[in-house]
C-alpha cells in the first residue's frame, strides 16, 4: 500500500510525506519506506533524518562512491571488482572520537597521523620496512633486536650486548665511548 498524509496537525500547514507499506503473510501491514516532507528517505525508520536513513542491515552488491565531508572522510571509492576501498588524494581515514589518528595520502607522499598517545605497531614476527621492491630499510624482531640496512647491506645491528656497526664510522663533534669495567 502506498500512503501520502499530512505530516503534522497544524492547520494551514500543509508539509505532507509519502510511505509504502508491505505486509508479510500472516502479519500485519507495516511501514517500510517513507519519503519526508524534507526530502529525505527513510528505510524501515518513519522519522528520517538523512538524505537517505536506513534502519537495520545494508547490502551493496556493486561500486559504492562517499562523496562530501559529512561521513568521516571525504572521496572514498567501494571498488567491487577490486574488493577495495579507495581513497582520492588528500583524501583521509579518520580513527578515534577526536580523530586522533589518520591515514591520507596527498598526491606526491603518504601519512600516518597519530596526535593521542602512543602509536603502536606489533605483530608476532618481524616489523620490516622495505620500499616497493621488498628491499628491507629496517627490520625489527619480537626479542627487540633491530637491524638497519643500507642498499642490501646490513649496516647496524642490536644485540643482547650492544650493537654490532659493518662499515665505516664518521662522527661530527663529540665522539665519548665508556667501559663498563
Amino acid at each position: 500500500a502506498i500512503k501520502g498524509a499530512k505530516d503534522n496537525s497544524t492547520s494551514g500547514n500543509y508539509a505532507g510525506y509519502l510511505a509504502f507499506y508491505t505486509r508479510p503473510a500472516g502479519a500485519v501491514t507495516k511501514e517500510r519506506l517513507r519519503i519526508s516532507t524534507t526530502g529525505n528517505v527513510g528505510i524501515n525508520s518513519a522519522d528520517p533524518q538523512y538524505k537517505l536513513d536506513v534502519v537495520g542491515g545494508t547490502r551493496f552488491t556493486d561500486d559504492v562512491r562517499f562523496t562530501g565531508s559529512k561521513v568521516g572522510f571525504t572521496s572514498a571509492f567501494w571498488d567491487a571488482s577490486e574488493n577495495q576501498l579507495e581513497f582520492i588524494d588528500n583524501a583521509s581515514a579518520v580513527f578515534g572520537n577526536s580523530s586522533d589518528l589518520s591515514i591520507y595520502h596527498d598526491g606526491s607522499a603518504s601519512y600516518v597521523k597519530n596526535t593521542g598517545g602512543h602509536l603502536y605497531i606489533q605483530s608476532a614476527n618481524s616489523v620490516l620496512i622495505s620500499d616497493t621492491s621488498g628491499n628491507n630499510g629496517a627490520t625489527f624482531a619480537p626479542n627487540g633486536a633491530a637491524v638497519l640496512n643500507h642498499a642490501g647491506s646490513t649496516k647496524l645491528t642490536t644485540t643482547s650486548w650492544g650493537a654490532q656497526l659493518t662499515g665505516r664510522f664518521v662522527a661530527t663533534g663529540n665522539l665519548d665511548l665508556a667501559d663498563s669495567s
